[in-house]
């Protein structure tokens, strides 16, 4: 079984989790073998998608390879609903197999509050009205599913029970093919755990980009690197990110500026990605020093890595 993903039945209610841990989790999902095992015939090729505010969206059930995915429409749920690298979404299939209502739960365990924009107006009372119907309908088993949440950040190469799954004569699903996505994530697991091994005179720190960095417009300093920061609280601090021997300026932005509680890259992030086509994964190393002209100036020496599958290991890019 693909090991980001698990599926249960309970009271006849079809359903199935997944941690969202592939590289192209944003535009595709695919949906567990197990659970297309037992319920491919039910799964239409297009299906509806309900989030706990009532909003819905369509998406594509695609097929390709024996394996069944959510396509198109898929993109247009995550960027709506900020889903991010590493949330667990819970899926239920409704009885009339067209729709799946689904929770979304953070790396806390803890469902995650829907973007504001999804409320307008007067909509506001009624769609509170059904997110508690909605919640009171399947909120019996959300301890259920935090546990293994919890269980599948510290566990991550347990397989999972299948004892219960039920086998079928159906032909949509070759086993094989699970068994190469568990060990292609495996393998994904164990870089992720690991990294670059860098040595240099300054300071630095490495940052995993995730989706919100890619896609949110900043990234966060490491809380443990941020003493080397201590002077720089002026209002409009600027750095330079170097890479190539090009110079890109930067804009901090502090939160709770007295206690230095949090620091972001924000003005320029956004560009810095798109420029150097950063991906969701990359492991960026930033080392800092300082201006051979300035000595107020910072520059952070920007080196990216990027795992390559072929030879199982991250090589530079950058």
């Amino acid at each position: 079984m693909d090991a980001s993903s698990h599926y249960v039945t309970k009271l006849n209610k079809p359903s199935f989790l997944k941690v969202m841990i592939d590289d192209d989790f944003s535009t595709r999902l695919r949906i567990p073998p197990t659970f297309v095992k037992k319920y491919g015939k039910k799964i239409p090729k297009k299906a509806k998608i309900e989030a706990c505010d009532g909003k819905l969206w369509e998406v594509e059930v695609q097929k390709v390879g024996g394996i069944f995915s959510f396509g198109e429409g898929w993109g247009n749920f995550v960027q709506e609903t900020k889903v991010e690298f590493e949330d667990l979404l819970r899926f239920k299939l409704l009885a009339d197999s067209s729709k799946f209502k689904v929770k979304i739960y953070g790396k806390t365990c803890c469902e995650k509050e829907l973007p504001s924009e999804h409320v307008h107006g007067n909509v506001k009372e009624k769609q509170d009205q059904r997110k508690r119907s909605w919640v009171d309908e399947v909120d019996d088993d959300d301890d259920e599913e935090c546990a293994r949440r919890k269980n599948c950040e510290l566990e991550k190469d347990r397989d999972f029970e299948e004892d219960d799954v039920m086998e079928t004569d159906s032909d949509s699903f070759d086993d094989k093919t699970g068994v190469l996505e568990q060990r292609r994530w495996k393998e994904r697991t164990k870089a992720e755990d690991e990294q670059i091994k860098f040595n240099s005179q300054y300071p630095f720190f490495q940052v995993k980009l995730t989706s919100s960095y890619v896609n949110g417009g900043y990234l966060h300093i490491p809380k443990n690197f941020r003493k080397h920061m201590m002077k720089m609280r002026k209002k409009e601090q600027k750095v330079k990110f170097q890479m190539c021997n090009e110079f890109c300026t930067m804009g901090l932005h502090f939160i709770n500026e007295d206690l230095m509680r949090e620091i972001r890259i924000s003005q320029g992030w956004s560009l810095f990605v798109k420029k150097y086509d950063l991906k969701m994964a990359d492991l960026c190393i930033f080392e800092m020093i300082t201006s051979d002209d300035d000595d107020d100036e910072v520059i952070f020496i920007v080196h990216v890595h990027r795992w390559d599958g072929g030879k199982s290991e991250f090589v530079k890019i950058y």
